[in-house]
């Protein structure tokens, strides 16, 4: 699930399916525990990921959202889902 609301977004993670109903999915990651904290200067963006016995949550804020790299890349996502649109 993933909730975004301007320039920042929070997404949590269940890895319990997989461990669940293992003959459903190709493979199985169980993350234990995990903690990264990111910059992404050329993105502009600040990243906090956060797992913990299988679930997990991933908060992004854009702090620069005029960043060139992330125009550039926000003006290719447009051009391949018109490419998608019949």
């Amino acid at each position: 699930m993933m909730i975004e609301r301007g320039n920042w977004l929070i997404e949590f993670y269940c890895e319990w399916p997989a461990v669940l109903m293992p003959s459903r999915y190709n493979w199985t990651t169980f993350t234990v525990i995990h903690l990264e904290i990111e910059n992404e200067r050329n993105m502009g963006g600040f990243e906090i990921k956060a797992m913990l016995l299988g679930f997990g949550i991933r908060w992004r804020w854009n702090y620069n959202p005029e960043a060139e790299t992330l125009k550039e890349v926000m003006r290719r996502v447009a051009e391949i889902k018109e490419q998608e649109t019949p």
